[in-house]
């Protein structure tokens, strides 16, 4: 893996994220508190996503070790991103009604752009014969900015942000410099038709 030490510490750091579950975000209440109190239908729809961080932290730290990821693994975790993906657009429907107020619109907006722009990128590398194994990740990092900036933009920019916001901000900054590094990056991955071709 290109940039190994890089993410390794860009990974540990991005342990904010799991940190920030247990942290208050607005109101005194944190993910974890959320999630154990919310109805599905209320705070619940808006905590879960965020705790996708654990099994990112947990699939990079496997990945840099291993080197690989385990198909099954990249069809779980490209699942789990479509999931998430779908509720986080879905909070902007409840009730059928489409986002009204400037700062919804803005939010929606930008939860689309993400989306799309994920998706783009993880569907054109792989298309390009890209090496799978980081694309599944960058899924879920994906998934998980476009919940978290949803909800910075949505509470606490109204309701004031607490020390829970701040982990969860630091942890967007991290997911989105790894998912740059890894855009931006040669695959490294040997042409194996070349490798005959020079044999000949």
């Amino acid at each position: 893996m290109p940039h190994r030490k890089v993410h390794m510490w860009l990974t540990l750091a991005g342990l904010t994220g799991i940190v920030s579950l247990f942290l208050p975000f607005t109101f005194d209440i944190s993910p974890l508190m959320a999630l154990k109190e919310g109805g599905f239908f209320s705070l619940m729809r808006f905590a879960a996503p965020a705790f996708l961080s654990i099994f990112i932290f947990l699939s990079a730290i496997n990945l840099i070790i291993s080197g690989s990821f385990f198909k099954t693994g990249r069809v779980i975790a490209y699942l789990i991103s479509v999931v998430s993906a779908c509720n986080t657009i879905s909070v902007f429907f409840t009730g059928g009604a489409f986002p009204t107020e400037l700062i919804e619109r803005l939010s929606f907006a930008l939860v689309v752009v993400l989306l799309v722009s994920g998706s783009w990128l993880v569907i054109s590398k792989l298309k390009q014969g890209a090496t799978a194994d980081y694309y599944p990740i960058i899924a879920l990092q994906v998934a998980y900015l476009a919940n978290c900036l949803m909800c910075l933009l949505l509470f606490p920019t109204v309701y004031g942000w607490q020390i829970g916001a701040w982990f969860i901000l630091a942890t967007v900054v991290i997911y989105l410099f790894q998912i740059f590094l890894f855009a931006t990056q040669r695959d490294t991955t040997p042409d194996r038709g070349h490798e005959k071709e020079i044999r000949n």
